[in-house]
């Protein structure tokens, strides 16, 4: 995958999706063990408790909004900073 610089916009957009969206849930998973299933049901329990269906997608979709390239990924497996270990838990 070709690396891109993000705008500073974006930077505030990731961080907030990470923090109110994926890391209360997902937070505690190791990347290697986040699998279809528990992004489903992750994506199906924010859309129950009324998060906007917009607002699931952008955490949802980690390819530029290109829903079809990597349906299943969340955002923050696109957002790992250099040098973090993928499989390590977040703080």
């Amino acid at each position: 995958m070709k690396k891109r610089e993000l705008t500073s916009t974006t930077r505030q957009l990731y961080g907030s999706l990470l923090k109110h969206h994926l890391e209360p849930v997902l937070g505690a998973v190791n990347l290697t063990e986040i699998s279809p299933p528990l992004v489903r049901s992750w994506r199906a329990d924010k859309l129950a408790g009324g998060t906007g269906p917009t607002t699931v997608a952008k955490a949802y979709v980690g390819q530029g909004g290109d829903s079809s390239a990597e349906p299943l990924q969340p955002a923050v497996a696109q957002g790992v900073p250099e040098g973090r270990d993928q499989g390590a838990s977040f703080p």
